[in-house]
């Protein structure tokens, strides 16, 4: 779904892009300036519709489990809803500083693979915090194996 905001944006990229092709560089930067302000119009728009797309799937998924799973269409539905709200939001976002990259990125679903990457950075990171609050805690490097290793010191007192 393409908002009157991403429009705005794209229109105005454009023509940056095509002032920035004549060597007018600063008509092109001048340009830019309302499709920032646009793509962050729309960033914020699309934020905010999609928790009540994440909510569309959470009644979808009742529908879904009061059928025995035998209706799932308004759970898919809501879910690719979902997940178009969250790839437009951060195509946006990235449309604000790079003007061109909010329109390439608008057109490739990349939500997923973003996320799962994200949420595996984030989990490596957790734990290697989590580790190295424990007390004793350390790591070793075993020469047998070539690899460091969790080594823990337990203090006695």
């Amino acid at each position: 779904m393409d908002t009157f905001f991403y429009t705005n944006a794209a229109a105005a990229a454009n023509e940056a892009i095509k002032a920035a092709e004549n060597k007018q560089y600063l008509s092109s930067w001048a340009k830019t300036v309302p499709a920032r302000i646009n793509y962050l119009a729309d960033t914020v728009a699309n934020a905010a519709i999609a928790p009540f797309s994440l909510l569309k799937a959470c009644f979808g998924a009742l529908k879904a489990i009061y059928t025995w799973g035998h209706e799932v269409k308004d759970i898919n539905d809501a879910l690719k809803e979902f997940h178009g709200n969250i790839n437009h939001s951060l195509s946006s976002f990235a449309g604000i500083f790079f003007t061109q990259a909010g329109i390439n990125l608008r057109k490739t679903p990349n939500i997923e693979a973003l996320l799962c990457t994200a949420g595996s950075v984030a989990m490596v990171i957790f734990s290697l915090y989590v580790f190295s609050q424990a007390d004793g805690a350390g790591l070793r490097y075993n020469s047998l194996t070539s690899s460091f290793e969790p080594s823990f010191f337990w203090y006695s007192n």
